[in-house]
């Protein structure tokens, strides 16, 4: 019986992600709309979740043979995960209304949309659109960045 030691170690690493991923869940604070699940619930599934897939991991890593999983992913999938992480890390500098108005126009371009002026104008709009719905009519804490310095 051949171990995977890789297989196992990013099991672990995983597992120890996910804890990190539920901590911060738990600092996630509830808004005025907060039911019984709240505004963590879903972040914290997640979290549950990773945490479950990297034990698993880990456990079948022990097996005596390892599964064969063929990834075939879209480019456009993969350049989407790529925006969804870019728009993470651009987030606390940017701000919402315009890291979200970027996604918007990212994601569309990513889908086939033409760049066209029409394209910028409703990203724009998302982006404002979203910040005053969670800001304003929410009452939902949204990170400013950017526009805290020209407003």
């Amino acid at each position: 019986m051949k171990l995977a030691v890789a297989d196992f170690w990013i099991g672990l690493a995983l597992m120890g992600l996910a804890a990190a991923y539920y901590a911060a869940a738990l600092a996630i604070p509830d808004s005025l709309l907060s039911d019984e699940v709240g505004a963590a619930g879903l972040p914290k599934a997640l979290g549950l979740a990773l945490g479950a897939c990297g034990a698993l991991l880990a456990v079948r890593s022990q097996g005596v043979s390892p599964m064969r999983v063929r990834l075939d992913m879209a480019p456009q999938a993969l350049g989407l995960v790529g925006v969804l992480a870019a728009y993470i890390l651009v987030l606390p500098v940017a701000g919402y209304p315009l890291a979200m108005a970027a996604l918007v126009a990212v994601a569309a371009l990513l889908a086939g949309a033409r760049p066209t002026p029409w394209l910028a104008v409703t990203a724009a709009a998302a982006g404002l659109g979203f910040w005053l719905i969670f800001v304003t009519l929410f009452g939902i804490a949204m990170p400013a960045g950017l526009l805290s310095r020209w407003i």
